[in-house]
């Protein structure tokens, strides 16, 4: 069922790879990042490189164990993954329509292959500098907070003279989230960027079609225009300090919480103050008659005593617009 998006997304990598590197061999190192169920990173080492992948999401490392190390055959499993589609449906049957996979088995790589590393990209290869041969991208430029850090450490991680390839959109998967950080350069941006660690852009295709979780049973199907690129690392990636590095989630998240604190403190010692005003102002009313009547006595109380000299005055000018009458 997935061969059809494979073909799209992963063929054109592969074949990247095997013009770029000939001679496959486990000597020659190859990183996916953000490698999801690790389909890729497969198809990688089973070429005879050694391939690495890394991925951060929880249920993508789960269903990755289960895959390459609890699966022996080939189409072991059986899922539904289209029970809860209800829109654009020819036929019901569509919507129950059972998928099997995988379409290989597993366990048939050559020794020494194949490695999987959970966690933050960013965190994890940080101070891995000039250790990677290529870096395979797919879909995964576009899933950073800050797509010129993506860059930097990709540089960074490739030995002079080693390769990027990647193929994928520009979605930008934290735009417009509250709370989040999300740099949005275009294509045109990226490319001065690329320029400027050192990644010589050697390949460059536009409007590759790629589907995404599509349905070929529906009436409607996701595709994007992808750019698929090859860069070459040309010299070593300049020394910035500090880095373009931004907060992470849970730092945004702790200052959120402390700005909240902040403020709910704030809003006490302003609630504070407005009780204690109020019970002033009590006090001051318990006093008021006092000062009322000392105000009619004419021994003080000033400001009573002008406004209700005032309002004598307004009494006597409507008497008078009366005798005009």
């Amino acid at each position: 069922e997935g061969k059809e998006e494979r073909d799209l997304c992963y063929a054109p990598i592969i074949k990247e790879l095997a013009k770029l590197f000939p001679e496959a061999n486990t000597a020659i190192r190859v990183l996916v990042p953000g490698c999801g169920m690790s389909r890729l990173v497969w198809d990688i080492a089973n070429l005879g490189y050694h391939a690495q992948g890394n991925e951060f999401s929880y249920f993508m490392l789960l269903a990755s164990f289960v895959l390459l190390n609890k699966t022996t055959q080939k189409n072991c499993y059986k899922i539904f993954p289209f029970v809860h589609q209800t829109n654009n449906l020819y036929s019901p049957r569509d919507q129950l329509k059972a998928v099997t996979f995988p379409d290989v088995n597993p366990a048939d790589l050559p020794k020494n292959s194949l490695s999987m590393v959970a966690g933050d990209f960013q965190e994890i290869y940080e101070k891995q500098v000039e250790e990677w041969d290529c870096i395979a991208s797919c879909f995964f430029l576009d899933t950073a907070n800050n797509v010129i850090e993506y860059i930097r450490l990709i540089s960074s991680l490739l030995k002079v003279g080693g390769y990027w390839i990647n193929l994928g959109p520009l979605l930008y998967h934290y735009s417009g989230m509250p709370g989040e950080i999300s740099i949005e350069l275009s294509w045109a941006e990226i490319k001065n960027v690329l320029k400027h660690y050192k990644l010589e852009l050697v390949r460059e295709e536009r409007g590759q079609k790629a589907t995404y979780c599509h349905n070929r049973n529906a009436m409607m199907k996701t595709e994007y225009n992808c750019v698929s690129f090859t860069c070459k690392k040309t010299a070593k990636t300049p020394v910035e300090t500090p880095n373009p590095r931004y907060k992470s989630l849970g730092q945004v998240q702790n200052q959120m919480n402390n700005d909240r604190s902040s403020n709910n403190a704030n809003n006490e010692q302003q609630n504070d103050s407005t009780s204690r005003s109020v019970d002033e102002n009590k006090n001051e009313n318990k006093n008021e008659p006092h000062r009322s009547a000392s105000a009619n006595d004419g021994n003080g109380g000033g400001g009573r005593r002008r406004s209700g000299a005032a309002g004598g005055h307004m009494k006597k000018k409507a008497k008078n617009k009366n005798k005009r009458k």
